[in-house]
């Protein structure tokens, strides 16, 4: 084996090493590790995502009564959707993708501009949405100005979305009514979001969607379950 072929080596499991243990780290540390959703999981909570973002009902169980008239007659300009773990990004790029599509079939949508923050601690699925966030821009750049003429005769609507390497609870207070939290997250950290939730004054007014794992001490506004092997809950509430 050359020098080069050796080395070459070395730095391969040297870096597979770092990998691992990072994930080993950041799993015992948040206690979760960066599990995927599944494609059901996904489907689910990106059209309920897309409803609320639009202000159509879920089931006629969607009651605004905690938000201020003004923000009821007057949808903000800006809708943000705040992923609270974000992983390896897979559930944020199907959502964009999925309110592209509905948003194309709107016919009035008011110059909206639509945020998606993912937030993640751990850095391995960190960096590896952000180095797929941009090969993807990369490689659809040219298919994306083919299609803007499209888009833009179909919606007025942007939409942008961004990862953020931080603890989504120092950013709470910042939360604007009407927004949309999605978690896919352990019990403990839904403890963590319940009791920042309590310290509060009063309610934000914004929506938040979870997967398998409840708010404690907060009553869901609609449950279901996913059409998956092992038939996860789906929780809605009005924070």
């Amino acid at each position: 084996m050359s020098d080069f072929s050796l080395w070459a080596l070395i730095l391969v499991v040297c870096g597979l090493s770092y990998v691992l243990l990072s994930l080993l780290w950041s799993t015992w540390r948040l206690g979760i590790g960066p599990t995927t959703s599944g494609l059901r999981a996904r489907q689910d909570i990106a059209h309920l995502a897309a409803d609320l973002v639009l202000e159509q009902p879920f089931n006629q169980v969607i009651a605004l009564d905690s938000l201020s008239s003004a923000t009821q007659k007057s949808a903000p300009k800006t809708q943000y959707i705040y992923e609270l773990g974000s992983g390896w990004g897979g559930l944020s790029f199907y959502l964009a993708k999925t309110l592209k599509s509905y948003l194309a079939k709107v016919e009035e949508v008011e110059q909206l501009q639509i945020l998606i923050k993912g937030y993640e601690l751990a850095q391995v699925p960190y960096v590896s949405a952000k180095i797929i966030q941009n090969l993807r821009q990369v490689l659809s750049f040219s298919l994306q100005n083919k299609q803007a003429t499209k888009e833009q005769a179909t919606s007025s609507a942007k939409i942008s979305l961004d990862f953020i390497q931080q603890d989504f609870i120092t950013e709470l207070d910042q939360v604007e009514a009407g927004a949309v939290l999605i978690a896919y997250l352990c019990p403990k950290q839904m403890e963590r979001i319940a009791e920042a939730l309590r310290q509060r004054d009063k309610p934000i007014g914004a929506y938040l969607i979870s997967l398998t794992f409840a708010l404690p001490g907060y009553q869901a506004r609609q449950t279901k379950r996913v059409a998956n092997l092992f038939r996860d809950p789906l929780y809605l509430y009005l924070i």
